[in-house]
């Protein structure tokens, strides 16, 4: 199976994120987070990210931010 991307509701993104860093070690790049593009999206059909990151700063931004800057939902993507 190929995965290029996860859509999930915020609220648990970042428990998700967490579970990729565990369980997808990449050999030489860290870890499949470390590969992937962050997007937050209004809903699920919106043509457009409010906002995007690099799956290794998603992690210590979320630490920081006080919300989701307007996103209900959060696609994890790799290209």
């Amino acid at each position: 199976m190929r995965v290029d991307a996860i859509i999930v509701p915020c609220s648990p993104a970042e428990d998700l994120a967490g579970e990729i860093v565990r369980l997808w070690p990449v050999d030489g790049y860290g870890t499949a987070l470390d590969l992937a593009v962050m997007e937050g999206f209004a809903s699920m059909d919106a043509g457009r990210p409010l906002w995007a990151a690099t799956g290794s700063e998603f992690r210590p931004w979320r630490a920081r931010a006080d919300d989701w800057l307007g996103a209900a939902f959060c696609r994890f993507w790799w290209n």
